[in-house]
């Protein structure tokens, strides 16, 4: 009788911390905000079949849910008729959701020169649980655009 009783004690403990943890861990809020990209500087470029291959740096000014600086580590292939696709990872220091932090985004998206458009999607992977989310973003490209999605805070 007594052991079912402190079994009893404990499952009521976690049950309850249970409910009190869960609403800090599903705090799921809207992102947006726009930003600025700094002129890049190219590390390589290569061209191949017509294609340009190039890797690149760039910062952005970041204003909205993240509010900050973000080096950009990016490579992008051009394709002759002026479309391209790219990759980058974003490291971010700044403010989210009120509270500092360090982040790295990833970005992967497509666009076209010869409309000046780029679309993309991205996802914050950490290295923290503050301010980890995704969406997309759509930007005119080397110059700045804006951003949705989700955050977690």
């Amino acid at each position: 009788m007594r052991f079912a009783r402190n079994v009893a004690a404990v499952l009521v403990a976690i049950g309850a911390l249970a409910v009190s943890v869960t609403p800090a861990f599903a705090s799921t809020d809207p992102a947006s905000g726009s930003f600025t990209e700094t002129p890049e500087t190219i590390l390589s470029e290569r061209v191949a079949d017509g294609n340009d291959f190039i890797h690149l740096t760039r910062d952005a000014f970041i204003t909205g849910t993240y509010t900050g600086v973000g080096h950009a580590d990016q490579y992008i292939v051009i394709h002759k008729d002026g479309s391209f696709n790219f990759h980058q990872t974003i490291a971010f220091t700044g403010v989210v959701c009120g509270r500092p932090a360090d982040l790295e985004f990833r970005v992967e998206g497509t666009g076209d020169f010869t409309t000046n458009t780029l679309h993309a999607a991205y996802s914050i992977v950490g290295p923290t649980d503050v301010g980890n989310g995704n969406g997309t973003i759509d930007s005119v490209p080397g110059v700045g655009g804006t951003y949705e999605g989700q955050v977690h805070c």
